[in-house]
């Protein structure tokens, strides 16, 4: 079986809200002006060595209050090795009232030491979904231990104010000869 694991560096497969490093005040949450229906697609795609492999990810907003907004995830992985594409999808509730943690860190008990560093941030033009964005981008590096292993990785995110959710148009990480790529195919608002 040749299929990488679908980047769950990411939390629930794919949502890539609120790259705050460090905590944010409730007033600046990034999914403070989420509305029900608004949602965001993204290719994902990764490659480590000669293998690659791919994803496709919908987040839709699907219910909302004052205090938690609830994201449904839906990842479909591709066919790779013989294997045929899979889909999975979960609810996860958000609570705005809490900081929103850097969604490119790892979790897990294995995952110890974490910190991030903000290297530089400009702006710059993006293609993607067919569209051009003004984007704001910010580059990180990340250190931490995994099982008692240092780890360095790398992340670029570029964001645009006209994007739903948290505005993010692509997402580029590197941890080793693991490199992983989000980009935005898709934004709006189901009815």
């Amino acid at each position: 079986m040749n299929r990488l694991p679908c980047v769950r560096v990411l939390p629930a497969v794919a949502l890539l809200v609120g790259i705050a490093a460090g905590a944010a005040e409730p007033e600046e949450h990034p999914l403070r002006n989420a509305r029900v229906g608004e949602y965001v697609t993204y290719r994902i795609t990764q490659v480590t060595g000669d293998l690659k492999s791919g994803a496709t990810v919908k987040v839709v907003v699907v219910a909302r209050d004052a205090a938690i907004v609830t994201l449904k995830e839906i990842a479909t992985i591709d066919a790779t090795g013989g294997l045929p594409p899979s889909t999975s999808a979960e609810e996860r509730k958000v609570d705005l009232t809490k900081p929103y943690p850097p969604p490119f860190l790892p979790g897990g008990a294995l995952v110890k030491d974490q910190k991030v560093e903000r290297v530089r941030s400009g702006k710059e033009k993006v293609k993607a979904g067919g569209k051009d964005y003004d984007t704001e981008w910010e580059e990180y590096r990340v250190t931490m231990k995994v099982d008692g292993s240092d780890q360095t990785m790398s992340v670029k995110v570029w964001r645009s104010k006209a994007v739903p959710l948290d505005g993010m148009v692509k997402m580029g990480l590197r941890n080793g000869s693991l490199e992983t790529v989000m980009e935005l195919v898709e934004a709006g608002k189901e009815k």
